[in-house]
């Protein structure tokens, strides 16, 4: 026997585990946790939407628990809406709506929370629970997002609502709501 093949032999030889792998948490728990936190870690690249749909419902609670959460930053709270809106079930779909009429909560949180319900929300939901988030939120731009979230979504019902929202918006205002208006724009043809 060869050298090379006596090394190639002992380096492809099957090993037993290692020993500490027994005294391991259970992979599910585990795995799920670590999944998470890398998900709502990513500060470049926000995670895919396969990514937060493979962690499967257990990861509802925990999302919901970091959105919520007034102590945690900003972009990670805005991150856990992402992946409920992902994630989806009625505990999110009802979450979500909260979260972006929630005056107190940072722009990032509740524009992820707006996007998410607009995911998540039959075309009725949505124009009832996110048209007051376009009629009176503060600041313009969570009323912006929220248009044009209401018209992707729902664009037969809310448009007309879009359109009155946009006359009483100040003109300077008014360029925020351009993607939705153009929306409107294109459902209309």
């Amino acid at each position: 026997m060869t050298p090379a093949l006596a090394l190639a032999l002992l380096v492809l030889a099957p090993r037993p585990p290692p020993a500490a792998a027994a005294a391991a948490p259970p992979a599910g728990e585990a795995d799920l946790r670590e999944r998470l936190e890398a998900a709502l870690g990513g500060i470049d690249v926000p995670a895919a939407p396969q990514a937060w749909r493979a962690l499967g419902p257990g990861a509802v609670a925990p999302l919901l628990a970091v959105a919520r959460d007034p102590d945690q930053p900003p972009s990670r709270r805005a991150r856990a809406a992402q992946g409920l809106g992902h994630l989806g079930g009625p505990e999110a779909a009802g979450a979500l709506p909260v979260l972006a009429a929630d005056e107190a909560a940072p722009f990032s949180l509740r524009a992820a929370a707006l996007e998410g319900a607009g995911r998540l929300l039959r075309p009725a939901e949505a124009v009832r629970t996110l048209g007051p988030v376009m009629r009176g939120a503060r600041p313009g731009a969570v009323r912006a997002v929220a248009a044009e979230v209401l018209a992707a979504r729902a664009p037969a019902a809310a448009c007309g609502e879009i359109r009155a929202q946009l006359a009483r918006e100040a003109p300077a205002a008014r360029g925020s709501f351009a993607r939705a208006a153009d929306r409107c724009k294109a459902a209309a043809r």
